[in-house]
């Protein structure tokens, strides 16, 4: 009995003295008190991209020494990112990282949140910006059907985003020449920054000689875009020239056409004629850079209906041009003679229609009663002329862009000096009229600026009190120049 009791009290003590030493000992559990960054909190970044940093912090306990076994959770805060590791245990170094921090897809400021229990949290922000170049996108294009050495008429302009369609703004686009010999602007590469639309523009797309596919390439990074020209074939010439036009020859502005090379002369006019007894004749004339210089398809005789084509053409300068033959309405075809021969270029009566070249200068022509008059039919007695009276004139047309200037002078030479009272009226393509009406008895000259692109209607006149009657200062020689101002 009483060993049982001893065994018993020993037992009692025995607890007692374990319940004391546990009452003794530390918690193994160290709770944190500071977390710290070891990677940079503020960063810039693309988005879509991987941050430059992964974020990374160390928890530190009550004495500052590092707390293995802590659990941080990385949240991304703001900015639709994602992190690789969402809840990590500190190392034996109490040091946790969230691992690849991917940024959303919008730019502006994004966030990442380091937490831990006991502390306070760290955060970590990146000034995104747009994302890396993805997308290319051609504005305004189709492929054209042009001439060679033409001047490309659309501009060459494409946007530039990220994959998330955010735009590039002062981002550098590459527009290269790969084919076809061309230039832009004069060079066969150009670097253009896009504007605050995301858009970029190359300079003016002259094609080179080669007949068949033309292509530039526009780069941005990694991604491009390429636009195509066919430019179409360039016949030789014999006067006169017997052709076929057909449905698989080149088209331009839904148009079948055939072209011809032709070197001109100097300040000799030549006469275009082109006969079809098939279809409406049209001729067209243009040359390297400078795009059209002539183009007619004004009835001059035919039989069946059809239409023939001529006109008159007065270069300034001695180069190759191209000669359309072309066949009117859309779709027609057929047989035909285009012939091209020297002739005066003085402009008598009512035809054919004459074109010149800005740079003609000092052409001799004289006004009589045979020649076409002015649009309009009021007569102008004792007031100044208005450009819409009819009045016996000289036409001419001269191709101008929107912008470009041309000095157009009447000078009164031999006997009509001092006794022809000059005039000159011009017509732009949409039929807008000016009209130049000084000192009496005078030469005239004014700087003419284009508002629009196209043909421009000029007229050499005289003023006479009343339409129609012969008044000594309507008629007489005098030289016509256009030439730069």
């Amino acid at each position: 009995m009483k060993h049982k009791l001893w065994h018993r009290a020993a037992f009692v003590l025995l607890g007692s003295v374990a319940i004391a030493a546990c009452n003794d000992s530390t918690d193994p559990t160290v709770t944190a008190s500071a977390v710290e960054a070891v990677t940079a909190t503020t960063i810039s970044g693309a988005a879509g991209t991987a941050a430059s940093i992964s974020p990374t912090v160390r928890v530190l306990g009550p004495g500052g020494a590092p707390v293995a076994g802590a659990i941080v959770q990385f949240r991304v805060t703001s900015g639709l990112g994602s992190v690789q590791f969402a809840d990590v245990v500190t190392d034996a170094n109490g040091i946790a990282s969230a691992g690849v921090w991917t940024l959303g897809p919008h730019p502006g400021v994004q966030t990442v949140t380091a937490t831990v229990e006991g502390a306070a949290p760290i955060v970590f922000t990146s000034n995104t910006g747009v994302g890396p170049a993805n997308k290319i996108t051609q504005l305004g294009w189709t492929t054209q059907i042009l001439q060679p050495f033409d001047v490309v008429p659309v501009a060459l302009s494409v946007r530039v985003a990220d994959f998330y369609n955010q735009i590039h703004v002062n981002s550098p686009v590459t527009f290269a020449v790969i084919s076809g010999g061309g230039t832009l602007g004069g060079q066969t590469s150009v670097t253009v920054n896009t504007n605050a639309q995301g858009v970029a523009t190359a300079p003016a797309w002259t094609l080179g000689p080669t007949a068949g596919v033309q292509t530039v390439r526009a780069t941005a990074g990694p991604v491009n875009v390429t636009f195509t020209v066919i430019a179409c074939p360039t016949l030789p010439f014999s006067n006169p020239t017997a052709g076929t036009i057909t449905n698989t020859g080149c088209v331009i502005d839904g148009l079948f056409r055939d072209n011809y090379a032709y070197t001109t002369t100097a300040g000799q006019a030549i006469l275009v004629t082109l006969n079809s007894t098939q279809f409406n004749a049209r001729v067209d004339v243009t040359t390297p850079g400078l795009g059209p210089l002539a183009s007619n398809d004004n009835a001059v005789g035919g039989p069946s209906g059809n239409t023939n084509s001529e006109l008159r053409f007065i270069p300034s300068t001695s180069s190759l041009v191209t000669v359309g033959a072309i066949a009117t309405p859309a779709g027609a075809t057929g047989s035909y003679t285009l012939s091209i021969t020297n002739t005066t270029s003085a402009a008598t009566a009512c035809g054919p229609q004459t074109f010149v070249q800005l740079g003609v200068a000092n052409l001799a022509q004289e006004l009589t009663s045979s020649d076409c008059s002015t649009p309009g039919t009021t007569p102008f007695y004792g007031a100044p002329y208005d450009g819409s009276g009819a009045y016996p004139a000289d036409q001419f047309n001269i191709y101008l862009t929107a912008g470009q200037q041309v000095r157009i002078r009447m000078e009164p030479t031999g006997a009509a000096v001092g006794d022809m009272d000059a005039m000159i009226v011009v017509f732009s393509p949409t039929n807008v009229r000016t009209f130049r009406d000084g000192a009496f008895l005078a030469p005239e000259e004014f700087v003419y600026t284009a508002a629009t692109t196209g043909f421009h209607r000029v007229y050499f006149t005289a003023f006479g009190l009343t339409t129609g009657v012969p008044d000594p200062w309507m008629f007489g020689t005098y030289n016509a120049s256009f030439t730069a101002p």
